[in-house]
């Protein structure tokens, strides 16, 4: 929630009201603290008697069981850490941010696509390259002294095993490692159901339901007596809102929802602080809203699927209780935060 490219959601939010990189960091990194803090100690103060005093562990773990590719992780690393320098310092180049973002990303994958490759040639370390070695220096030996034997027999003689022990050893490797392994794991069948919900989304804003929306939200902000109340009634109305319609449409496409209805005219007189206090909270709500359900983002659906392939199950009641128990104090002290910033910068600075 403290960078930009922390979710997607913060980079809409930030892309449709032009928020640079260093500048959305600015505001967040209080609410980010905040939402840390109180998220740390509810899940102490609920879950403390089920911790063991002490965890013995007595696993001996060698990191070249774990790390496949260390120059691949290294190169990794150097990416995503040049990466995060050059979007920060972002608002002195004259490129967007996605194509910054899809400039390492490529990076990326031609270096795994290059690795695959070079696997299929030589697969480094394997018996398939050994004994390609052996055949070539017996092969040397055998023309030395049978002169009779053709090239070609030699050839065919051992191509057989040479073949099988290539397509087990590249099959193993490539099966778990290769660019279209980690492509085929993804979870596709998620798909259709974000799809139907962008539809969803995009017929409320065809059919004017925005507007309607934008001009009732307007309405109850209004109300408000002072500049201090004002900012606190958006953002909490905003945060709360947002919140609770993660739950029902999924974070991306109601934030994408929401930043169409706070672009409206309705919305447009309110004070600077005002609107950013809607616009920052939109993201909290965002962020936080989408860990109350399974479906309040794409990684609560990701990760119920990560845990049926593993044999192990979270019912969405169970999910949706602890969800309650703990993120309802945590959205409170974290719109608390935001609005108390905007207040103090707002008589201050």
């Amino acid at each position: 929630m403290a960078l930009f490219i922390g979710n997607p959601t913060n980079i809409i939010v930030g892309e449709a009201y032009s928020i640079g990189f260093l500048e959305y960091s600015a505001w967040m990194i209080l609410p980010t603290i905040a939402a840390g803090v109180t998220t740390i100690v509810s899940l102490y103060v609920l879950f403390f008697k089920d911790i063991a005093p002490q965890i013995h562990t007595e696993i001996d773990l060698d990191e070249n069981t774990f790390l496949k590719d260390k120059k691949g992780a290294i190169f990794g690393g150097v990416c995503m850490g040049t990466c995060l320098v050059v979007l920060m310092c972002s608002s002195l180049i004259p490129i967007p941010l996605w194509t910054i973002c899809v400039i390492f990303a490529g990076l990326m994958l031609m270096k795994d696509i290059h690795n695959d490759y070079h696997l299929l040639l030589k697969v480094p370390g394997s018996e398939v390259y050994e004994m390609e070695e052996e055949f070539e220096t017996r092969g040397r030996s055998r023309r030395s002294l049978t002169t009779s034997m053709s090239e070609d027999s030699l050839y065919e003689e051992h191509i057989p095993i040479r073949t099988i022990s290539a397509q087990n050893s590249i099959l193993n490797r490539l099966s778990t490692t290769s660019t279209w392994a980690v492509i085929a794991r993804l979870p596709w069948k998620i798909l259709p159901f974000v799809f139907c919900i962008f539809i969803i989304v995009y017929d409320l804003q065809v059919f004017g339901w925005t507007h309607e929306i934008a001009k009732l939200l307007a309405s109850v902000i209004s109300s408000a007596q002072t500049p201090e109340t004002e900012i606190i009634t958006a953002t909490f109305l905003i945060g709360s809102l947002s919140t609770f319609m993660c739950n029902v449409l999924n974070n991306q496409p109601m934030t994408i929802l929401f930043t169409g209805i706070l672009r409206d005219y309705s919305l447009s007189s309110f004070s600077i602080h005002t609107t950013r206090g809607m616009l920052f909270s939109l993201i909290i709500g965002s962020n936080l809203g989408a860990n109350f359900t399974l479906i309040g983002a794409l990684a609560g659906i990701m990760w119920n699927a990560l845990l049926e392939q593993r044999n192990l199950s979270v019912s969405y009641l169970q999910f949706l209780k602890y969800g309650c128990l703990v993120m309802t104090q945590v959205v409170v002290v974290t719109l608390a935060t935001l609005s108390l910033e905007l207040i103090v910068h707002r008589h201050f600075f």
